[in-house]
């Protein structure tokens, strides 16, 4: 095994404007729910934990209070401006999958995500998160496009999930969501008939539900949120005249403490993703698709100290494991084939895999705070400044067994015999990687117009 240490060192110094589009309402249900509702999506926010210059914090607000397809990427595709996906998701259709999308010229490969501050990216393609985020336990979605903190390597996007954490007075909520055939239409324009579509991608069946409770286990210094969440649905693909079924269930757990000048949380989540018929399309039958089931775990721990009114030490230790099993059909027992530039699929699937990802991940931040004065061009400004220093270590392991039926992949040529391909499997790849990252930044704001970033 060869190790390859690679040291990056980085100097960013940009000055920014930022604008507030924050409106606070003044009835007195907003008082008793003391949150601040925004318009809009807030541009130019900051996160917690992964602080961003550029790009746009979903509130509780556009999450669970306006009409949404229920998944992260959907929020993407139709709010945030400078984001572009792979995919146009109507009404939830691609909930099954996780989205691929790219900003400002970056690949979807160099994306990242985070779940309160910890990387959860997978390690191997870097496309997706280890998990299908539970929807009804997210508080906040921030994303960064550009211009990131010190503390975010990756080039690319950065998406940044806060959880839903346990509040004074106990309470919790009941949610279903269901649709069928009377709730869409399957009209299909003659411009569509004309390419060969007679039948559209729609759902046979929706349903979705969800179970949360918030609350004390120990009043003024335990508390906690649990959510469980299924969904499960059927629909049919393009000109497929049989629906395929897909089930997604969730579970989340955290469990947070306060205690004098510390704060500690504990969170896990954890999801399971079955979709028997993977794949399937009008060129490739159900014998060819997968059987899919992709299994994820996340455990975290999180401990924040005030050292003195003005410095603050958080750390944040993670794991993520995900076990993604791709297999063949079960009885097919025919060699996977393809029509050349159709991609009409025969037989059996060509390749079954089945992986897993594991990543631990390991970030501390020390922060200093300060607050003055000072006299410049006759005018007196506020200044804010924030010093952070800290340091990053990730463990990232990913796995993949490939199979294929007979070891060999047939070619088609307008239905005759082109080609075999002859596999040597099975075929099993491993990759480990450690990132070891330090850094300092420094912010300071003037007046809440103008900022300068070090």
């Amino acid at each position: 095994m060869k190790h390859f240490w690679v040291l990056l060192v980085a100097f960013l110094a940009s000055t920014s404007i930022t604008f507030s589009q924050d409106s606070t309402s003044n009835s007195s249900a907003s008082k008793s729910s003391q949150r601040t509702l925004p318009s809009a999506p807030t541009v130019f926010s900051t996160s917690p934990f992964t602080t961003t210059n550029y790009g746009t914090r979903f509130s509780h607000l556009h999450l669970h209070q306006l009409p949404t397809a229920r998944n992260i990427w959907v929020l993407l595709e139709s709010q945030e401006r400078s984001v572009v996906t792979d995919r146009i998701d109507v009404g939830g259709i691609k909930s099954e999958t996780h989205a691929r999308f790219g900003g400002h010229g970056t690949s979807w490969t160099q994306n990242a995500y985070y779940l309160d501050g910890v990387n959860i990216t997978d390690p191997y393609s870097g496309d997706k998160p280890l998990l299908y985020p539970d929807y009804d336990a997210i508080d906040e979605l921030s994303v960064s496009t550009a211009v990131h903190s010190a503390r975010v390597s990756s080039p690319g996007v950065a998406l940044s999930l806060t959880s839903r954490k346990g509040e004074k007075l106990a309470h919790g909520g009941v949610q279903l969501y269901y649709q069928g055939d009377k709730t869409q239409s399957t009209t299909v324009t003659g411009s569509k008939r004309d390419v060969g579509v007679n039948s559209p991608e729609h759902f046979k069946d929706f349903f979705n539900g969800n179970l949360h409770l918030s609350g004390e286990m120990i009043p003024d210094r335990v508390g906690y949120f649990v959510s469980i969440s299924s969904q499960q649905f059927s629909k049919y693909m393009q000109n497929v005249s049989e629906a395929i079924d897909t089930k997604l269930i969730s579970g989340f757990v955290n469990l947070t403490s306060e205690v004098s000048n510390q704060k500690l949380n504990f969170l896990w989540t954890g999801q399971q993703l079955k979709n028997p018929n993977f794949g399937v399309s009008s060129h490739v039958p159900f014998e060819s698709s997968h059987d899919d089931v992709k299994t994820y775990q996340i455990l975290q721990v999180g401990d924040k100290i005030q050292l003195s009114p003005s410095l603050k030490l958080e750390s944040r230790l993670g794991y993520a494991n995900a076990s993604l099993e791709s297999k063949l059909q079960q009885g097919v027992q025919e060699q996977s084939g393809v029509e050349l530039f159709k991609g009409i699929y025969s037989g059996t699937a060509p390749l079954q895999q089945i992986g897993t990802r594991d990543r631990i991940d390991f970030a501390g931040v020390l922060q200093h705070t300060a607050e003055g004065h000072v006299h410049l061009w006759g005018g007196d400004f506020s200044v804010k400044n924030n010093l952070q220093a800290g340091a990053g270590w990730e463990e990232l392991f990913s796995s993949n067994k490939y199979t294929a039926y007979d070891n060999l992949n047939l070619r088609f040529f307008n239905g005759m015999p082109y080609a075999i391909v002859m596999l040597n499997t099975p075929a099993n790849a491993r990759q480990r990687v450690r990132h070891l990252s330090l850094f300092i930044q420094n912010n300071t704001l003037f007046s809440d117009l103008f900022a300068l970033d070090i």
